[in-house]
């Protein structure tokens, strides 16, 4: 996975649009906070990630259910 960087409107919604170069956005953050007054966009950079490995597995249930 590449780095990428995100623009979040602090204490909005997550962010819904990854940007591949800090300069992409912080563009959208300067233009998003001309466009709201008085509110805060945060520009996010990806450090890392967690991922499972392993699949999750599906077992049936062997003896029967009292319901």
């Amino acid at each position: 996975m590449e780095e990428f960087w995100m623009v979040w409107r602090f204490n909005g919604q997550g962010p819904t649009r990854q940007h591949e170069y800090f300069t992409d956005a912080k563009q959208e953050a300067e233009r998003l906070a001309a466009m709201n007054p008085g509110v805060k966009f945060v520009v996010l950079r990806s450090v890392g990630y967690c991922e499972i490995i392993n699949p999750v597995i599906y077992k049936e249930v062997k003896e029967k259910l009292p319901f």
